[in-house]
């Protein structure tokens, strides 16, 4: 069966599991999933965020993903790529953050050719090479040159732009999973050399770029542990190591009543470990109370405290600017005596059930 325009929609709606397996037999003939750096690259050309998108990527590791496979993205886990392969969770959509950041997209592109005096087109391709696949932001390119025909990428640079609320991640250079995307992209597109990474950083109202140059080996190594972690975690269905407490409500999100585990020597001992930590945490909440009592008694009521030689502000105590605030039970005190039918219409309207989450409670632990 071949995947058209006209049928995806349908397909994405009412089976996207067949959706899936259809184009990774389009995408991927021959079952040859091996890795290398002359494999050759598939296109496709595809709005992205639609359906049919949504369901070419379940089929591979996209670039903006890899920095989460190779465990080095700070917002998402290998886990999470897991789940969403799977079709346990549905895919990530977007949040305020990447809101922001695509409709600030072409603002960053343009300061981007301002400062450079570069041209930037865009690619409107997506990439492909075994399980990688990628969407360049840009393609960089000097005035009156091609920087690509259809989907074959002539240009030897690559622009990805990107906001960030402040420098925080920025500090060493480009993010490792920002530079991890960079490099998939110059994997998916052999004549690429640099990708510069324009970075608008909002709180700083500040913009600088990042270059980021072409390695090879570090290309291929990358390459080879997304097929060999598809391999594992997709075809195998082995479900990738939690690297946080998160990554084990996700993976275990409900238990089997009545069912009984036995400890190993590592876990009694990070049993012990979370009874000290948290009598750690006790003293040290105790021992903050006890200075700022010593603090607030001199300052009393002034709102300033400055060092001796009164040469610094070492603190400041003063109230906060009036707010308003519904009393939101009041509210629904006084609806459900004045209309009651209306009050229990809005309740049945605007009740529903919440699936429990699991709560870990350790048990008291003596110290050894």
């Amino acid at each position: 069966m071949k995947i058209t325009e006209d049928n995806v929609a349908k397909l994405a709606d009412e089976c996207p599991e067949r959706l899936v397996k259809h184009l990774d037999e389009q995408v991927r003939s021959g079952g040859d999933d091996s890795i290398t750096m002359g494999i050759a690259v598939e296109s496709r050309r595809m709005d992205v965020g639609s359906p049919e998108w949504l369901a070419y990527r379940r089929t591979g590791i996209g670039a903006s993903e890899v920095g989460s496979v190779l465990g080095v993205n700070p917002w998402k886990s290998a886990v999470d790529v897991w789940l969403e392969k799977q079709g346990r969770v549905p895919p990530f959509e977007g949040n305020n953050a990447t809101y922001w950041g695509q409709r600030l997209e072409d603002i960053v592109a343009q300061e981007y050719s301002l400062r450079t005096g570069r041209k930037v087109r865009r690619l409107n391709y997506t990439l492909r090479k075994g399980v990688l696949i990628g969407d360049l932001d840009r393609l960089v390119h000097e005035d009156g040159t091609m920087p690509a025909v259809k989907d074959q990428v002539r240009t030897d640079r690559a622009l990805e732009a990107k906001t960030a609320r402040d420098r925080s991640l920025w500090a060493d250079g480009i993010p490792l999973s920002y530079e991890a995307q960079g490099l998939v992209y110059m994997f998916l597109a052999d004549s690429i050399q640099v990708v510069d990474f324009a970075a608008l950083f909002l709180a700083e109202r500040d913009f600088e770029v990042f270059p980021l140059l072409r390695d090879d080996d570090a290309i291929r190594e990358i390459a080879l542990r997304c097929e060999e972690w598809w391999q594992k975690h997709i075809v195998e269905g082995q479900a990738p190591e939690p690297t946080s407490e998160d990554d084990c409500k996700r993976l275990w999100a409900s238990h089997r009543p009545a069912t009984v585990c036995f400890a190993t020597v590592e876990a009694e001992d990070a049993l012990t470990e979370i009874a000290l930590a948290k009598q750690r945490i006790a003293d040290a909440k105790k021992d903050e109370e006890e200075a700022r009592l010593v603090v607030l008694s001199l300052m009393q009521d002034n709102e300033v405290l400055k060092s001796a030689d009164g040469s610094k502000v070492l603190a400041t105590w003063k109230a906060a600017k009036d707010s308003q605030k519904t009393d939101w039970e009041a509210v629904a005190r006084e609806l459900g005596q004045s209309s009651p039918e209306m009050f229990s219409a809005f309740v049945e309207k605007h009740t529903k059930i919440v699936q429990g989450s699991r709560r870990f409670l350790p048990k008291n632990t003596e110290g050894k």
